[in-house]
């Protein structure tokens, strides 16, 4: 009886071990998730001021980092706290040889439209703007317009889900 209550003492150890490694993974995900969507301070800035009248959306997202443990409080000082200490100046660099349509082509399996429902909870929980199939297409044969609040948060939602289906 001894030996059965040290193994499923053991076994609890394993499984507390286990929870804590799938929960510093999820949280290394959520990084990489959040700083693909706001690489620098200043990215976080300028999606606040596009988003002057929603402050839900940016509400939203600190709120969020502050559940998955990423920020200590849920504020807006402690979210660009944690951005300029994670800011990489690499990241804004993308390798021209790759075209929004190839990246798209590369994880759309089979298509476009089922990435459309993990963008629809993406898109709800930050209260931003629902992603839709056709201007995604659009965005593919690379009609992009850089003005087009709708189409940034397009590439905002699109990363944060890379970074986090992708987390290295």
């Amino acid at each position: 009886m001894r030996f059965m209550i040290a193994v499923k003492k053991s076994d609890r150890d394993v499984l507390k071990i286990r929870k804590k490694v799938m929960k510093e993974s999820e949280k290394h995900a959520e990084k990489n998730a959040l700083l693909g969507m706001f690489p620098s301070v200043n990215s976080f800035e300028a999606f606040e001021e596009d988003h002057i009248k929603s402050k839900l959306t940016s509400d939203s997202i600190i709120g969020h980092a502050f559940k998955t443990g990423l920020i200590r409080e849920s504020s807006r000082d402690a979210f660009l706290d944690f951005l300029s200490e994670n800011e990489n100046p690499d990241a804004s660099s993308l390798s021209e040889n790759i075209t929004f349509g190839e990246i798209i082509d590369f994880i759309a399996k089979p298509s476009v439209n089922a990435l459309l429902p993990h963008f629809s909870k993406i898109s709800e929980k930050f209260q931003m703007d629902e992603i839709n199939g056709p201007m995604l297409s659009r965005m593919k044969k690379g009609k992009f317009n850089p003005d087009s609040l709708k189409q940034c948060d397009t590439l905002r939602i699109l990363v944060y889900w890379i970074g986090k289906k992708y987390p290295d």
